[in-house]
């Protein structure tokens, strides 16, 4: 009876590297698991890409806010610090 490919004797280096091989007792992924896997990957760099395209959006949305508030803000100072007179007879 022959042994397993994985349980003859060979060289330490070579059974380090095919160990976790003879543990599942497969030699590879088939074409299936590769499609799935692809499929999935895209999937999930398709929403990382959405994501960042909201973001991209959300940061240009609250730089036009910020520059509002900052000129809102310079018109409120400068309205405050003119003199105004107000007369009652004058209504």
């Amino acid at each position: 009876m022959r042994r397993p490919e994985c349980i003859r004797r060979r060289p330490e280096s070579i059974r380090s590297r095919n160990r976790w091989k003879c543990f599942m007792g497969e030699q590879g992924f088939s074409l299936l698991e590769i499609l799935i896997s692809l499929a999935t990957l895209s999937v999930g760099l398709l929403a990382v890409g959405a994501i960042q395209i909201s973001s991209i959006r959300g940061n240009a949305t609250s730089g036009n806010a910020s520059v509002a508030l900052a000129l809102a803000t310079d018109k409120m100072e400068d309205l405050m610090n003119r003199f105004f007179s107000f007369s009652p007879q004058k209504l």
